[in-house]
């Protein structure tokens, strides 16, 4: 049964809404963490807007970026709740803790990595040393995980695995440090991300900005392991990715200029902040309108699909980070799917990824087959291209095509296949076409 929402504007409208909540989420939540840090409110976390339209919100890492807003909240809560009495804000906090394990298991963690980072401070501020055994505070606070972590061990599909994926690969922590924003194109990406690393690291030496202590050290403690921070982390990959948007919103939210500034300054500068989120809105929107085109044409073709039918969708990437391949459409016939009760190839198949799709028997060997993932990067196009009905990394493959009652693919040439001689075409727009399989 679908949720009211879902019935009222439909899978995709459902799907805008909840993006607009993550964007609102992550933007406010930064606003209120840095009011419960410094009981006032500066220009600086405004600055969180120019930041909400990032290449993991484009990646579609919706339940990660949920809680990402959500962590910004409690945590700003646990701050502002320090007069409150032990057991309730132990009971509240575990609770409130857990919607985060619900969301996504990082947020979670990094929950847990900033109260420990705050507990550690506070006992260093007061008493400079670090013997925390003997620190009664650290103890109370690490007693809102206990039911957490045991509900997390109990009901996560993840909680068993801790399997890491690659630690340093050059490349994929390039790519990760150009993740705060999204022009579209990699190197103007990496640039702008590195010019406000290096803004904000100078704004700090030369104590333009001061950074709050009880989150300065997990700040610190983040830029050294990221070197070394894993790509697959508890059956979710892309956790390097996943890593600077949290950073940058948290030490956003943890910093105020070290002088109070006059009104007028103060409005000044959310004036700028202001006129570059109009440019930026102008940018996406723009690019929204153009990719709209190409959705739409997706959408119109599946619609050929008969309802309760299989789809196979098979679509040529220019690179692994999906850049500069635009819009990315891999992913647009699954959600189109998910309207029309269609089964089609996608993520979220397999087990280890917290599925809720169970293959029935005779469908349960597309889980280890890599014809499962509807976007094909460019070493399997070339595999393909070599061999397209034969290769294993090939959705031609007559065992594929069995499987599936219709074929949705995008620039075919590409592939090294030419489809219109063997099965009937039932609908073409542009690049993409549809063929029926049986």
């Amino acid at each position: 049964m679908l949720p009211p929402l879902v019935k009222t504007v439909g899978v995709a409208g459902a799907a805008k809404v909840f993006v607009l909540a993550i964007l609102f989420l992550t933007t406010s939540g930064a606003l209120f963490l840095n009011y419960a840090l410094f009981r006032r409110l500066s220009w600086l976390p405004f600055a969180s807007f120019l930041l909400a339209y990032n290449w993991i919100v484009t990646w579609g890492f919706a339940n990660y970026l949920f809680g990402l807003g959500l962590w910004l909240w409690i945590l700003g809560a646990w701050f502002r709740s320090e007069h409150w009495s032990w057991p309730i804000r132990i009971a509240c906090f575990s609770v409130l803790g857990y919607v985060l394990v619900i969301c996504h298991a990082y947020t979670f963690g990094f929950y847990g990595a900033a109260v420990v980072s705050a507990e550690f401070a506070i006992r260093w501020h007061r008493r400079h040393d670090l013997r925390m055994w003997r620190e009664q505070r650290l103890w109370l606070a690490l007693a809102q995980f206990i039911l957490r972590a045991a509900l997390f061990i109990l009901t996560s599909p993840s909680a068993g695995s801790l399997a890491f994926g690659a630690v340093f690969r050059f490349q994929t922590k390039a790519h990760a440090l150009g993740t705060l924003v999204n022009t579209g194109t990699f190197w103007p990406d990496l640039t702008i991300c590195m010019a406000l690393y290096a803004a904000f690291a100078v704004a700090v030496w030369r104590r333009w900005l001061r950074v709050d202590a009880r989150i300065g050290w997990l700040l610190v403690a983040v830029v050294g392991l990221f070197p070394l921070w894993p790509d697959y982390i508890l059956s979710a990959a892309f956790a390097a990715y996943r890593l600077p948007v949290a950073f940058a919103l948290l030490a956003i939210a943890a910093s105020a200029p070290e002088r109070v500034e006059d009104g007028r300054r103060h409005y000044i500068w959310i004036a700028i902040i202001g006129v570059l989120l109009s440019v930026q809105i102008g940018f996406v929107a723009t690019q929204w309108m153009r990719f709209d085109r190409e959705y739409a044409a997706i959408a119109n073709i599946v619609g050929d699909v008969p309802t309760g039918n299989k789809l196979l969708v098979a679509i040529p990437e220019d690179d692994r980070y999906h850049n500069p391949n635009e819009p990315p459409v891999a992913y647009a016939a699954l959600l189109e799917g998910t309207d029309r009760h269609i089964f089609v190839n996608g993520a979220f198949v397999w087990p280890q990824d917290n599925s809720s799709i169970h293959l029935t028997a005779p469908y349960r060997w597309l889980q280890d087959d890599p014809a499962w993932m509807p976007d094909y990067y460019p070493k399997q196009v070339a595999a393909i291209r070599r061999a397209p009905f034969t290769a294993d990394e090939s959705p031609f493959r007559p065992k594929i095509l069995a499987a599936y009652d219709y074929l949705l693919v995008k620039d075919e040439s590409r592939f090294g296949v030419s489809l219109s001689s063997t099965y009937p075409m039932v609908a073409a727009t542009g690049p993409y076409r549809l063929y029926k399989l049986h």
